[in-house]
């Protein structure tokens, strides 16, 4: 910053959140910065000349007492307008603050303010690209300022001045290549804080600081040194293990209890990876929050080498990045050595170094990619993995440009790239890797690839088992989107034009590096292959939204399967078109490719980036034929195999999909499994009725060593459950009334609780009908509403439930589990419905069909054990320690009336029995046992 210049860092409170929607202010406060200090403060109330509304009390504290003997903005408006000429205009969402301030002096007759302003939250985006959340208080709390008062103005400006103060800290210290790229395209930004940048990098010339150690400069482009990364430090001698209670005592950290139930999960692990191969996998179901992931972390530790490493596999990335950031560094301090480590997911989350400096090379500051680029340069001085969802892109994760710069299976790579790309960097880290950690969906699919980047998984530890089945049944689910082709193939352009990749395509032939008649078979493929699939697709879609196909219940979404022979001559004779020109072109794009990259060195930058771009789309069609072939074509191999459609009614053409399910592979991967690795199963959920047979099943009957662990919990004092004396039958309600009556439910119990709750659905669509009402019930305006798919990530609405309190989370299936919320984080979960799968996906009727045949009930052989076991997942989420306490309640009917009921009863744990009240008492009974 200018030691002269005076930066006026403002936040105002309004009497609404909207510019140009005849709001007020109520609240204006500034302080204004020079060199780095405050050098005066300003702050007023505002009379807004009407009342505030309730729910901006609510936010701000500011109630109309306080703002009845204010001064009018006619009255202020002198001063504001000398405090701030001559500065420049700080805000954090200066879009509102800076638009806002203005329009109030035009409506009150005053001349607009035409002085520079910063936006603080573009910024923060740009410089600390990793964060959760960009709220001023979120912001704050990450940089080490605690925002006490948040949501008033003059609180909430002194936290701008700290994290303003912060970026440019933090901005200066870049590398000087980093900060020359940023202030180059800086003027992407909002209003002028593109002044910012500039400012940053003439201190950062003068003061010249060197290129930090852990940091290396390649092609112009600043990243982590991987060398840096690199342990050099002699690994110490791993020990015997600890099979005693002492023995394991000395490992564990001052902070950290023995607890006899891990232990024993600690030494089934061990014994079992010890011991010779054996047909037998290993199942352990372990309570909810005695440490699963130390349990087998710990014991694998021992056992895994870079010649012999141990793969964990887990369903949610949540998890992932727990064990990453959380418990191997816990284990690492315990152990006193580092564990060579590397987490694998399939390289489109990676960024390619070689497409994004293309990229870079021809962005300019008035291109929307640019403010992307930014904070991937920054990003990439930080980053150790190269995973592009560390970048928290929000609306961004659209653009054409953040899928274009992400490495492909067969990616192209520069020379001097290689040792330094991120996605070979894995590939190679983990053929020396002990502990590789990835997840089920890139396990299965991985697999399956001739050069696996997994090619050894002799020992195995599926976390999250209860999902493992039903991701290794979409492995061998093919799909075909109807809309993905013409996509894909816009990429293409006009060769008339001269546009997409037919521009490179001219220029190749115009420089006689490829022969003119290849261009024109190209174009002429692209064409026919284009008009004839538009043809079938309409045909397609004509023909299912004709016919009486089966609705799931718990949403708009159409499932239902279908036969081939539906299609007619013409249709048939349109498909064989389609693969004909879809070999037609993969050939001679093919051969295209290769007569260009002899000349791939002599083409411009965006000549090489459409070069690449061909190659990727031709790799995509490959794979599309082939999944054309599988759901449009008979194939004599799998006669048995399940074919359906699913799309939604009212967005029929952009949602409709083909699916086939080759039933009976018999090259899966837990056949391989089952002969070739030591398994280790686990979860909190995998027995249904105290038995693990339906989970076998689920796996083809494998053979299993079966541990149930016992709690370490007092479930009796610790935990109730209650059902309310009038309950709702969700099959009983009209769809209309049904939302209504959850909502009044639910209402009446939070009415006299005030504890943060989570409520869980089965169905986003009656989620969302019921959080609308609920926001709109002035009762409960003390709480904050959470809703998924409405308040932000999973991570963000997590984040602010932790902060709040008394908090709601409306939540649907991923908020069932993997969830921790100790104490007073959660302290009841409300069940709206009993979560049975729907009956009518064509896997679930074919699932149906298939357990008649074999004379096994299908309710009680498939639908029951899926609830049970969803169910049991809820209830997990209440008891984390010791001291924790909490309560669940179940809305639906179903809990007493069903003939099933006491199924659900009993598979809660011991202790836990039912209690039912008038439902005016309910909340009343809760708070009373949540309060003792």
């Amino acid at each position: 910053m200018r030691p002269e210049q005076i930066y006026a860092i403002v936040d105002i409170e309004a009497t609404g959140g909207s510019v140009g929607a005849d709001e007020r202010i109520i609240q204006f406060a500034c302080v204004l910065l020079q060199n780095g200090e405050v050098i005066h403060t300003f702050e007023t109330y505002v009379n807004p000349g009407r009342n505030i509304p309730y729910n901006i009390k609510q936010l701000t504290g500011i109630s109309n007492k306080e703002v009845r003997r204010a001064p009018y903005f006619e009255e202020v408006a002198p001063i504001i307008i000398r405090l701030l000429e001559d500065t420049v205009f700080v805000a954090h969402n200066v879009g509102f603050d800076f638009r806002f301030l203005n329009e109030q002096l035009r409506l009150h007759d005053f001349l607009m303010l035409d002085i520079p302003a910063i936006d603080t939250v573009e910024l923060t985006q740009i410089i600390y690209p990793t964060l959760d959340s960009f709220q001023l208080e979120d912001i704050a709390s990450s940089l080490g300022y605690d925002l006490l008062n948040a949501h008033n103005a003059l609180a909430d400006a002194k936290a701008t001045v700290y994290v303003f103060k912060e970026l440019f800290k933090k901005v200066t210290k870049l590398p000087l290549v980093t900060l020359e790229k940023l202030e180059k395209l800086s003027s992407s930004t909002t209003h002028e804080t593109f002044l910012f940048f500039r400012e940053a990098l003439s201190y950062a010339r003068n003061f010249k600081a060197p290129l930090a150690e852990d940091l290396v400069v390649v092609n112009q482009l600043a990243m982590k040194n991987p060398e840096h990364l690199t342990v050099h430090e002699t690994q110490s001698e791993k020990t015997s293990y600890p099979f005693s209670k002492e023995e394991k005592e000395k490992y564990l950290p001052s902070d950290y209890s023995f607890r006899e139930v891990q232990a024993e999960m600690m030494d089934l692990i061990y014994n079992y990876l010890n011991a010779d191969l054996s047909l037998e996998k290993l199942a352990i179901e372990v309570p909810p929050g005695v440490g699963k992931s130390l349990g087998y972390l710990f014991p694998a530790a021992f056992i895994a080498t870079p010649k012999k490493p141990i793969v964990i596999s887990t369903y949610t990335t949540v998890l992932q990045n727990q064990l990453i950031d959380e418990t191997l560094p816990v284990l690492e301090k315990m152990l006193h050595r580092k564990i060579k480590t590397t987490l694998v997911k399939s390289s489109e989350h990676y960024l390619s170094l070689s497409v994004f400096e293309r990229w870079l090379k021809q962005i300019t500051a008035e291109d929307s990619e640019a403010y992307l680029s930014m904070r991937i340069l920054v990003w990439l001085t930080e980053t150790t993995t190269g995973d592009l969802s560390e970048i928290n892109a929000g609306s961004h994760l659209d653009l054409s440009f953040w899928h274009d710069i992400r490495a492909t299976k067969n990616q192209y790579t520069d020379d001097y790239w290689k040792d330094y790309d991120f996605y070979e960097r894995i590939k190679a880290t983990s053929k020396d890797s002990e502990i590789i950690i990835t997840n089920h969906h890139f396990l299965a699919y991985d697999w399956k690839n001739k050069e696996p980047v997994l090619s050894n998984i002799e020992n195995l530890i599926i976390d999250e088992a209860h999902h493992f089945a039903d991701v290794a049944t979409q492995s061998n689910t093919i799909s075909l989107k109807g809309t993905e082709i013409t996509t894909h193939l816009e990429k293409m352009g006009s060769l008339t034009n001269e546009t997409g990749i037919f521009k490179l395509i001219y220029y190749l032939s115009e420089q006689n590096i490829i022969k003119k008649y290849d261009m024109q078979i190209l174009a002429r493929t692209t064409s026919a292959f284009h008009e004839t699939w538009n043809n079938l697709y309409e045909e397609l879609i004509l023909y299912f939204s004709q016919q009486d196909l089966m609705q799931r219940k718990d949403s708009n979404f159409i499932e239902d399967e279908y036969e081939l022979d539906f299609l007619t001559l013409k249709q048939k004779k349109w498909r064989k078109n389609i693969l004909y020109n879809a070999e037609e072109f993969i050939l001679t794009s093919q051969k295209i490719i290769k007569k260009a990259y002899e000349s791939f060195d002599k083409l411009s930058v965006e000549y090489q980036l459409l070069l690449i771009e061909l190659g990727n789309l031709t790799t995509y069609i490959k794979d599309w034929y082939d999944r054309l072939k599988h759901t449009l074509t008979f194939d004599k191999n799998s006669p048995k195999a399940l074919r359906w459609v699913s799309f939604l009614p009212d967005d029929l053409t952009r949602t409709f999909e083909l699916h086939v399910l080759k039933w009976g592979e018999s090259n899966s991967l837990v056949d391989y499994l089952a002969t070739h690795s030591k398994v280790v199963f686990t979860s909190s959920t995998l027995s249904f009725q105290d038995s693990e047979q339906y989970f076998s099943g689920q796996l083809k009957n494998l053979p299993m060593q079966f541990h149930p662990l016992e709690s370490p919990f007092d479930y009796g004092k610790q935990v109730k459950l209650m059902v309310p004396e009038q309950r709702i039958h969700p099959k009983e309600t009209q769809k209309t009334e049904y939302a209504k009556q959850l909502a009044k439910s639910i209402r009446e119990i939070l009415m006299d609780t005030k504890v943060n709750t989570i409520i869980l659905f089965r169905s986003l669509e009656v989620l969302q009908d019921v959080y609308a009402i609920l926001i709109e019930d002035k009762q409960l305006f003390d709480y904050l509403f959470l809703a998924q798919s409405i308040s932000g990530t999973r991570n963000r609405i997590l984040k602010n439930f932790k902060r709040n309190k008394p908090a709601v989370i409306l939540g649907a299936d991923s908020f069932f589990e993997g969830i921790d919320l100790p104490d007073e984080e959660l302290e009841l979960v409300i069940l709206t419905r009993l979560p049975f799968p729907s009956p009518n996906t064509p896997l679930n009727r074919s699932k149906i069909g298939y357990l008649k045949q074999q004379g096994i009930h299908p309710f009680i052989g498939e639908l029951l054990p899926q609830a049970i076991l969803k169910y049991k997942q809820a209830f997990g989420r209440l008891i984390r320690n010791e001291t924790d306490h909490g309560v669940m309640v179940v809305l639906d009917d179903r809990i007493i009336s069903a003939s099933y009921a006491k199924s659900f009863i009993d598979a809660l744990p011991k202790g836990v029995s039912m209690e039912i009240y008038p439902n005016e008492q309910l909340g009343k009974e809760i708070q009373k046992f949540l309060g003792n």
